[in-house]
């Protein structure tokens, strides 16, 4: 994961730096003819958003979750509506088999509110046409369900860097 820093400001011998996941604060006091710097970081929770109509699942995310809420921020969701348009998440975990829904719907109708957010696709049933869905709606992981509680918080720390 790169993280990419811009200079937002500065004032007052304070430069703000921000990132995704980071402000960092730069406190600049010159002291015998050189700058020094006392850096405040004020870490954001890193937003991940849950869109699946079934309230088990999202009791799984709540607990398996649980020890990293410092770090984490997570929404959850029921329906495919234009209440998605509300969120600014990092990632989106999706269920294929939304109620009402056929998989390729589902999968463009997430798109459409969130075009370049990373997506990881969660159904109980592996599709046979997963490649497809794939290489169509490039969402980045699929997670079979029935492994999500021994590889959620693995792939979450890994993907955000978390210890």
């Amino acid at each position: 994961m790169q993280l990419f820093y811009i200079l937002t400001y500065f004032d007052d011998k304070k430069i703000h730096i921000e990132s995704k996941e980071t402000t960092r604060v730069f406190s600049l006091t010159q002291k015998n003819g050189t700058l020094k710097s006392d850096e405040e970081v004020r870490l954001s929770k890193t937003k991940l958003l849950v869109i699946d109509d079934d309230d088990f699942i999202e009791l799984i995310f709540k607990k398996q979750l649980l020890p990293l809420e410092n770090h984490l921020e997570v929404s959850f969701e029921t329906k495919l509506s234009d209440e998605l348009s509300k969120y600014t998440p990092s990632l989106i975990f999706c269920d294929l088999n939304i109620s009402g829904y056929r998989n390729e719907e589902t999968l463009e109708n997430v798109r459409s509110f969130f075009p370049l957010t990373d997506i990881v696709v969660m159904s109980g049933i592996e599709p046979s046409n997963l490649a497809d869905l794939q290489s169509q709606f490039s969402f980045e992981e699929f997670l079979n369900k029935d492994d999500i509680l021994s590889s959620l918080v693995p792939f979450v720390k890994n993907k955000f860097n978390i210890v």
